[in-house]
């Protein structure tokens, strides 16, 4: 096979549709996936490589720490820890046109720059993400703590957690 790369982002930027991208444990800086691929932490770890593999935008001046734009259901995110992402809108995930499934994350301590900001935790426009097995806490956005949902958004979120954001209107 191939050598290992040094980040999820060249990874993505060598894949084509369809691939799977294996992420072995450590902290990685953020990704932007405008490909229909599927970005996966170990499998053999099982679900403690949601702790072990971490995206985060910590020493990243505004930007989300996982962008999806474009994209369908044939992308997928699954088993990380998505944290420090400090943006406008979406800091923790900024999902544009896209419905990937997001599935075993954890999605915590991501906080929008400006008053107003969107989605601490998600940002969705004109998107339907399969959310699954997701804990979003310990977010802040002015609008939307946890998730920020518009403009025909329509997410499914199955068997997941929001709880203790901090949005400063009703939305959680």
């Amino acid at each position: 096979g191939f050598p290992p790369l040094l980040t999820i982002q060249a990874a993505i930027n060598r894949a084509h549709e369809g691939n799977y991208i294996y992420v072995y444990p450590g902290t990685y800086a953020p990704i932007n996936v405008d490909v229909n691929v599927k970005i996966l932490s170990m499998p053999d770890l099982g679900d403690a490589a949601i702790s072990q593999t971490v995206i985060s935008g910590i020493g990243f001046s505004d930007t989300s720490s996982v962008i999806f734009s474009g994209v369908d259901s044939l992308a997928e995110l699954k088993g990380f820890t998505i944290t420090g992402g400090s943006a406008s809108q979406g800091a923790g995930i900024h999902l544009i046109n896209s419905s990937p499934v997001l599935e075993k994350l954890v999605i915590y301590d991501n906080n929008t720059t400006i008053t107003g900001g969107l989605g601490g935790g998600i940002y969705c426009i004109n998107s339907s993400p399969i959310i699954n097995k997701v804990t979003i806490a310990d977010n802040f956005g002015t609008v939307g703590g946890g998730i920020y949902i518009n403009d025909q958004s329509i997410p499914t979120i199955i068997n997941s957690i929001i709880w203790n954001n901090a949005p400063t209107d009703a939305q959680q």
